[in-house]
């Protein structure tokens, strides 16, 4: 093995330098990113979800590790309430966004509650959309729970047999300058868990 002296190194393209160093790097990355894999693994598999998740923490101490931590903490994380997707058939022209809140129903041995959906007021008017929706019957809204990246983790499909009451607004007030709301509330046919 030659003995490179330093001014050699100097003296070589910085390019050839930092690639070679960059290759060495992600070489030791990866051997310690599948490392920390194999032990998040196997602490999950042998029901030691504190050892998993105290693991977890560990491998983000270095940022190359961070990567571990969010393609595995989905499997850990609670679902959060205000992680959701509500959608309603395309030709019903409803933005996701213009949706704040949803009631999913109870079910009981043998009834589904009612389903209440609160839109907020918004330009183009919302108010127009749901007075359209007024005559629909038999139709799907479907729910889907998201982790902390945004990817879908479940999935429920509400059958909606029609609609039993809106609430344009409510009491105006003069003192309050919050977001008018729409309150709405769907008779529930069936509720399908299809993830």
């Amino acid at each position: 093995m030659k003995k490179v002296l330093k001014k050699e190194i100097t003296e070589l393209p910085v390019e050839i330098v930092s690639e070679e160093i960059k290759e060495k790097d992600r070489r030791i990355l990866d051997s310690q990113t599948q490392m920390m894999e194999e032990l998040i693994i196997e602490a999950a598999e042998h029901g030691d979800n504190n050892g998993a998740i105290n693991l977890l923490k560990d491998a983000t101490k270095t940022e190359g590790n961070r990567l571990i931590y969010n393609m595995s903490a989905n499997c850990f994380d609670p679902i959060s309430n205000n992680m959701f997707i509500v959608s309603f058939p395309k030709e019903f022209g409803i933005d996701e966004w213009t949706i704040k809140s949803i009631t999913m129903p109870i079910i009981t041995r043998y009834n589904l509650t009612d389903t209440m959906v609160v839109f907020k007021k918004y330009k183009p008017s919302v108010s127009k959309t749901i007075v359209n929706l007024l005559d629909k019957k038999n139709f799907d809204i479907d729910v889907k729970f998201l982790d902390p990246t945004g990817k879908s983790v479940e999935i429920w499909c509400i059958g909606v047999k029609k609609i039993l009451s809106v609430d344009f607004g409510g009491k105006l007030d003069y003192s309050d300058d919050g977001i008018s709301e729409i309150k709405v509330i769907f008779k529930t046919k069936d509720c399908i868990l299809k993830d």
